[in-house]
This record gives C-alpha cells, structure tokens and sequence, in this order.
C-alpha cells in the first residue's frame, strides 16, 4: 500500500537474485529500508528471510548468525499474514537447512505451492529438498515447473540441470 516501501521492497528482490554476498545485504538492507517504512509489510520480512537464508546457505555467514536472523523475519511475516506463499516458503527451507524438520519443510512447501502455485522459488527450493530425500523424479518435475513459470531464469535452469544429474 505504501509505494515508498515497495519500491524498497522490489530493490530488495533484485538484490537477493544476485546472490552475491555483496548483493545479499544490499538486499537485506532494502528489506529493512522497506520494514521502517512500513512496520506490517509481511513481504518485506519475506525478503529479509531469504537474504539471510541465502547468506547462511552459501556459508557467506555461518548457519548460527543466519538461520535464526532468517526464521525471526519468516515468522514475523506469517504473523503478519499468514497466507503469503513468500513467507511459508521462507520457513520451509530454513526447516530444511536448520532445524532439519522434514515434515514440517514439506508441509510449509506444499502450503506454499498451494497459495501461489506460480511462486517459483517454492518449486525449485522444494526440488532442492526433495532431491536430499531422495525423490528425484518428484523433484525433476518442480524444477521443470519452475522453468515453465521462470523460463529465463538462470537459477531455476541451473537447479532443473542439477536435478536432471541426480537422474542420470
């Protein structure tokens, strides 16, 4: 609702694509630029999640300085609005790559894909969880679901390769 904090927010996103630690907290510092603004843009601690997940994943931080930083702003966007596919998404990859909660990734996965089933970082983080379960062919079909969303996606093409290895 506020323009101010969406174009912050949209920064933010263009930042985390990157993935470059540099990059990633530029990100981090766009989301924040974007929560001052508005204390209640659950998007905005969406973002702020993913930067950390992604610093944290990359070992760009260490697991114990990111994943909490990630799940903090996960949850604080879910009690903001618990129907953001953004924000589940968050969670579940932080319940993967922490806290090693299967159940509870997979069920914030589906929850995610069931809210936006055009949310592509939902496929392809799903994918990347279904490949360390060991369901490759479940994971070749995310993966080219997120391709089919994202077509030019650099990302979505190199984890649909990635899965595509795991099969042959």
């Amino acid at each position: 609702e506020n323009t101010e904090a969406y174009h912050a927010y949209l920064k933010g996103r263009y930042f985390w694509n990157k993935r470059t630690e540099g990059e990633l907290k530029k990100g981090i510092e766009y989301f924040q630029q974007a929560i001052d603004i508005d204390q209640r843009y659950a998007l905005a601690y969406a973002g702020l999640a993913d930067c950390y997940a992604v610093l944290g994943n990359f070992s760009f931080l260490s697991p114990e300085a990111a994943y909490p930083k990630a799940k903090t702003a996960a949850v604080k966007a879910l009690e903001i609005d618990d129907t953001l596919p953004e924000a589940h998404t968050s969670l579940a990859w932080v319940k993967t790559q922490y806290d090693w909660d299967w159940a509870g990734a997979e069920r914030k996965f589906k929850q995610a894909i069931e809210l936006n089933p055009d949310y592509t970082p939902a496929h392809y983080w799903y994918a990347l969880f279904l490949t360390a379960m060991g369901q490759h062919e479940k994971a070749i079909a995310l993966a080219q679901r997120a391709c089919e969303i994202e077509p030019l996606s650099i990302l979505t093409n190199t984890v649909l390769g990635t899965k595509l290895s795991f099969s042959a």
